[in-house]
């Protein structure tokens, strides 16, 4: 990687929410894994909320091992509205962080790459911003059939 050109500036995070997940493999086809996600809590300092079924997450192991994340669900929010989400990601772990997961295991998130981008939609008035604003996820811990993302808005703009 190069040095930063002149006038380039590095985007601002800022604290949204954490998500609190459960999800349990149903099956694999070829590269591809199929998750049923059975909960989601989503709790931050402006909004709270919990998924409703339908909710998925299908993953493509990639031949060097990184996993491509496509995951959508919808949350019902604290105002009574729902929101629609869904990202994509990437997780790359060793052989080891990946066989520490199978076996029941569980990863902090600082010992993996493991990154997402929600986007949302909603009608909700209150959480508005949901629809306005880029989001990154950052795996705090994984395993045992939980998962337990950091979500930070990318602040800037008018709004």
């Amino acid at each position: 990687m190069g040095s930063t050109p002149a006038g380039a500036t590095a985007p601002k995070l800022e604290y949204a929410f954490t998500w609190d997940a459960v999800a349990t493999p149903v099956h694999n086809v070829g590269t591809q894994m199929v998750w049923n996600v059975t909960s989601i809590d989503m709790h931050g300092p402006d909004i709270k909320g919990s998924s409703v079924s339908p909710a998925g997450d299908w993953i493509t192991i990639m031949p060097n091992g990184v996993w491509y994340l496509d995951v959508r669900f919808s949350v019902l929010l604290d105002d009574g509205s729902h929101a629609y989400c869904h990202y994509n990601g990437i997780g790359d772990m060793t052989p080891e962080q990946i066989e520490t997961i199978q076996s029941g295991g569980t990863i902090p998130g600082d010992e993996m790459y493991f990154y997402s981008t929600p986007y949302f939609q909603t009608d909700s008035e209150k959480h508005a911003w949901l629809g306005r604003h880029v989001f990154l996820g950052c795996m705090r811990e994984f395993g045992s059939g939980k998962v337990i993302y950091d979500v930070f808005k990318v602040a800037g703009g008018a709004k």
